[in-house]
């Protein structure tokens, strides 16, 4: 059997139809199963080893996926569509698609780990805290407001740059050595996928120190996450 793992929710409440098309494109046989409310490890667990999961949605389904599913031992295939008002996971690595779909497993393992107000969360190419966070939720309510408005996610983040976004302290840990800096905005670019932070700066003046490199990494897997930090 083949499992549509879908948000509803997502693409403005589209979620499911937009699954479903997509299934129907594939001329397969199917369930839809709403990732609202499920536990998503109970349901593998019932799985038959034949099984098949298609996961559809968008970018924030795909990272609560990953913090739900993270730590469990996957032993069915499972796949990602992109259904999502926002797809940049796809966009990224749609290179990867096979037959509409690219295999999710190989992305799901050693996530970065990020700690706020006690909060941990895994993320697997967006982490919806600080200002990529606010430019969502100011975005989110563009859309409430006006949904014909087209909404300009950069445009609402370099307003946040410029002084409507208070600058937060970070503590980063690479390599089990920590830095922490002051007044710090977060910015992240991605390739395959992100698996590890690759700089840190803290500029006092014109002089900016990088924080520590990790040893290893994947040849396989690639990211750049750079942090910039202002001392002000």
């Amino acid at each position: 059997m083949i499992y549509l793992l879908g948000n509803p929710k997502a693409n403005n409440n589209k979620g499911e139809q937009d699954a479903r098309n997509w299934a129907q494109t594939q001329n397969i046989e199917y369930e839809f199963v709403s990732v609202l409310g499920l536990d998503v490890k109970r349901f593998f667990d019932s799985l038959k080893p034949e099984d098949e999961v298609v996961l559809t949605g968008g970018d924030g389904t795909l990272n609560h996926f990953a913090n739900d599913i993270y730590g469990y031992e996957l032993k069915n295939p499972v796949y990602y569509v992109k259904c999502g008002s926002g797809n940049d996971f796809y966009r990224d690595n749609k290179q990867y698609e096979e037959n509409g779909k690219i295999n999710l497993v190989p992305f799901l393992k050693n996530l970065p780990l990020i700690t706020v107000n006690g909060m941990k969360r895994r993320f697997l190419n967006g982490i919806g805290y600080g200002i990529d966070g606010e430019t969502c939720r100011v975005g989110e309510e563009i859309r409430k407001s006006d949904s014909n408005k087209p909404i300009n996610y950069t445009k609402i983040a370099i307003g946040l740059l410029l002084g409507k976004y208070k600058l937060k302290k970070a503590t980063v840990v690479v390599d089990g050595v920590e830095s922490s800096f002051k007044n710090t905005i977060l910015l992240f670019k991605l390739s395959r996928r992100v698996s590890f932070i690759s700089s840190l700066y803290s500029f006092n003046g014109t002089d900016g120190k990088p924080a520590p490199v990790p040893t290893s990494m994947s040849d396989e897997f690639s990211g750049i996450s750079t942090y910039f930090a202002n001392n002000m």
